[in-house]
């Protein structure tokens, strides 16, 4: 499941090559824009795992080259490309709409809000893309029923303004930029539509919302940290190629350059030889490790569960091939405790506890406690009464 991201992934390397010739004409911002991408944690973590991320930022950039391409060269047959690129990169994740409305935002300032030709094709590719991503959008309002009981869909806690930006910051961390640009105002219209309008609409969503559900993410603003990156690969590539030779100012910029790629191979060494990182979520280098280690130190155990399969993936691909798991909503116990030598229940609802302990008379002896959160036991022993 993780090969096909993988492998997707490397098509990230022609697809910012190319939307860098058209964006900036410069073969040597496309190359250092490739070398960026290469050593950026956030890429080479969502490389890894078995989402749509590598999809998404592949066809991101795609969509954005083949865009300008289409202003310039103005064909239907250009513009035929992009509206198919579009519809499946909504299809890929329903934040690529961002994309496609900054796109539309940096034509409108180019043609200076005038109606052409140009916005003419754009808006028949939006309508295209909106009517084709509406089955999609209505297929995920009507499933979103069956899934009311899972975690990612339940309203989450209101935080405050500042535990908010300090996610933010903690995110845009993980790649590098620089605001204090100089180029042409095409070229910076672009980079900032890029950036301003697939993030700005998740953060005001989360600013009135109160919550962290849209930008608290970082796989949600990949988009936004693809303009960021193009804003780095044309700042270094500006200041490293002087027409002066060996002034002090090109040595110190090719210190940073150096500096920057140095940081991002040793962030991928670092997640690379860590048991768990940031993009897996803090919860398993909290609970699900201790926990999988505790249950794996018994000699036969059975761990009992009916917790949404969500949380129960995490913690059984860390169990050993001796553990069994008992999972689901309508458990059957009876004589099949007879043949483990421990018993665990794991995040058991309030129902299971009630039938392991009068049903089947076991007494809940809690094994793992949240130390945050003192009343949430993850883990418990079943012990006979």
């Amino acid at each position: 499941m993780r090969s096909l991201p993988a492998a997707i992934s490397l098509l990230q390397f022609p697809c910012i090559y190319w939307l860098c010739l058209e964006l900036f004409e410069s073969p040597m911002v496309g190359w250092v824009a490739m070398a960026l991408i290469s050593v950026s944690p956030i890429h080479l973590l969502y490389a890894q795992e078995a989402r749509p991320y590598s999809l998404l930022t592949v066809l991101t950039l795609l969509s954005s080259a083949v865009f300008l391409r289409a202003m310039r060269l103005k064909t239907n047959l250009q513009w035929g490309i992009y509206t198919a690129i579009t519809v499946v990169s909504v299809y890929t994740h329903f934040y690529a709409l961002l994309v496609l409305i900054a796109h539309g935002i940096y034509l409108l300032i180019i043609e200076k809000l005038r109606l052409s030709k140009t916005i003419f094709y754009y808006a028949i590719a939006f309508a295209v893309t909106l009517i084709a991503g509406s089955l999609w959008y209505l297929t995920i309002i009507y499933c979103r029923p069956l899934y009311a009981n899972a975690s990612l869909l339940q309203p989450e806690p209101r935080i405050s303004l500042i535990s908010l930006m300090t996610r933010w910051i903690g995110n845009s961390s993980r790649i590098f930029f620089d605001v204090n640009r100089h180029t042409s105002q095409p070229i910076y219209a672009f980079i900032l539509a890029l950036i301003i309008f697939t993030s700005v609409p998740l953060m005001m969503g989360d600013l009135i919302l109160g919550g962290r559900r849209l930008s608290g993410y970082a796989r949600y603003l990949i988009p936004t940290y693809l303009g960021l990156q193009l804003a780095v690969a044309y700042l270094l590539t500006g200041k490293i190629t002087f027409s002066e030779v060996n002034t002090w100012r090109q040595k110190l910029w090719q210190l940073v350059a150096i500096g920057v790629f140095s940081a991002g191979v040793l962030s991928c060494t670092l997640s690379s030889q860590a048991e768990v990182w940031w993009n897996k979520g803090l919860d398993q280098g909290k609970f699900t490790i201790p926990i999988a280690r505790i249950v794996n130190q018994a000699n036969s155990p059975l761990l009992i569960t009916d917790t949404p399969i969500g949380e129960l993936i995490p913690l059984s691909r860390r169990l050993d091939p001796k553990v069994k798991i008992l999972w689901g909503d309508q458990l059957k116990l009876g004589q099949l405790a007879k043949n483990y030598s421990n018993l665990f229940a794991f995040l058991p609802s309030k129902e299971l506890k009630e039938m392991l302990e009068k049903e089947y008379k076991y007494k809940l002896r809690p094994v793992f406690l949240n130390s945050e959160v003192t009343y949430d036991t993850r883990l418990w022993e079943l012990i006979d009464k």
